[in-house]
């Protein structure tokens, strides 16, 4: 393990190269309203062959990728042309500006600063407390492989190790222990509480793949793009109840508290798709949608583990605290979206699926033409992938990535905050380091 002295080193490099990456990304960037005037259709300028090969811009064609779903299919995905149409018909060639990176003044390589980021965040995933707690994640991970084996090898325990096992952060067992440590919770009840929040965490993201249509996650195709939405849906649901299963045998408070949870997770995944290209949505009810979706587990993971340990106070102010960092998280990743920080995930992906993430409601605050550009390309069932890039360069030129990252740092003091005594504890202080890092990699600030 390197020392103390060479994390620190290391640290201080990885934040100035954030901060580098972040003043060349904002240098000299003008108002989106002051860009220069021009004229382009849709469907042209095709900057990449990846592009070229998608679609044909100059016809308005974009292609269609479908899996066969017959038992007597050869296996090969068939491919066909189709309209870009919308609420007429096909989408008309407009006339829109070209935005495009030189024309604010940004670096060519927008993804400088995204990447920065994601490289301060891998290096704080694999810092402590991750590696202090090295063999209680191990457990974790034994455990989880005994849940799915006790289920035989059939077609969901193949899709459910498919995704489960296929690695990730495991950050929310993580949290258990950093949590149930703080307040001297039995260990072999975290192991069940670890496992448990991670096999919901997993069902959520199999549901979320069937509504978004996802196609790829940790860097493999999704169960539901290899085996279908019914078998994406049905492991989803087992894993749920391998989750209960799991904690059958602790407090009933936890298994309930459990319940109320999912149930959260499902009424905000809703809110989500009824949310879809509304840029009416306040931030106030963007947040609870962010809070039901990812603070939810964040904060059982804290209850849950002082529960364990009998704490109730502290079973309370974990469960704030946690909510309020998962709210910050999820403008986290808001902010990487547009920024290209998170490499296991395609750029721009809230502005193809009609999300109207924090970034997007700030930048259309800020300038109208911009709301009505999204309002237009949003009408419309599709987007070529230039139309997308155009937009999401007009958004970083907003000025709303930097206040979104202020949202987001006051996010983390919040919920600093609600620790109350906690935070001056030995792993409380871990929590409050893990929390103002994450504000610290994405604003760029920090020790050169």
């Amino acid at each position: 393990m390197p020392s103390t002295v060479e994390n620190q080193s290391e640290r201080r490099s990885l934040l100035a190269e954030v901060a580098r990456a972040s003043a060349a990304f904002g240098a000299g960037a003008p108002a989106y309203g002051a860009l220069p005037p021009g004229i382009i259709v849709p469907g042209r300028n095709v900057d990449t062959a990846a592009d070229k090969s998608a679609s044909d811009r100059s016809t308005g064609l974009v292609t269609r990728r479908r899996r066969p779903e017959s038992e007597g299919s050869d296996g090969r995905d068939t491919v066909r042309q189709e309209p870009v149409t919308g609420p007429a018909g096909p989408q008309p060639a407009v006339a829109i500006a070209p935005i495009r990176e030189r024309d604010c003044g940004r670096k060519p390589d927008q993804m400088l600063l995204g990447h920065a980021v994601q490289n301060y965040l891998n290096y704080m995933n694999g810092m402590e407390p991750a590696r202090h707690f090295a063999d209680f994640l191990s457990d974790v991970e034994r455990s989880l492989d005994e849940s799915f084996a006790g289920h035989g090898a059939g077609t969901l325990m193949g899709a459910a190790r498919h995704l489960c096992m296929a690695g990730g952060k495991r950050a929310r067992p993580l949290l258990v222990k950093i949590f149930g440590t703080i307040c001297g919770a039995p260990p072999e009840r975290l192991v069940d509480i670890g496992v448990a929040s991670e096999l919901i965490h997993s069902a959520s993201l199999l549901h979320d793949d069937v509504v978004d249509h996802g196609m790829f996650r940790r860097g493999k195709p999704t169960v539901n793009a290899r085996w279908g939405n019914v078998v994406a849906v049905m492991t989803g649901d087992m894993l749920l109840a391998t989750a209960l299963r799991r904690l059958g045998g602790l407090d009933a408070r936890i298994t309930r508290s459990a319940v109320d949870t999912v149930a959260q997770m499902t009424e905000a995944a809703i809110a989500e798709v009824e949310a879809r290209g509304d840029l009416s949505l306040s931030l106030e009810a963007l947040k609870a949608i962010a809070e039901g979706k990812t603070g939810a587990l964040f904060g059982w993971c804290g209850l849950a583990a002082a529960l364990a340990a009998g704490d109730d106070e502290a079973a309370s102010r974990f469960d704030r605290f946690g909510r309020r960092a998962g709210v910050a998280f999820q403008m986290a990743d808001d902010v990487k979206d547009v920024t290209g920080g998170d490499e296991g995930k395609p750029r721009y992906a809230d502005i193809q699926s009609k999300n109207p993430s924090l970034v997007i409601l700030l930048a259309a605050a800020r300038d109208g033409s911009l709301r009505k550009r999204l309002l237009d390309a949003w009408a419309y069932p599709a987007m070529t992938p230039e139309r997308v890039r155009e937009i999401g360069t007009a958004i970083l030129c907003s000025g709303a990535v930097e206040l979104a990252v202020e949202h987001m740092e006051r996010e983390i003091e919040a919920a600093i905050g609600e620790l109350g005594p906690y935070a001056s504890s030995a792993y409380g202080e871990r929590l409050v380091g893990w929390a103002r890092q994450l504000a610290e990699g994405l604003s760029g600030r920090g020790t050169a």
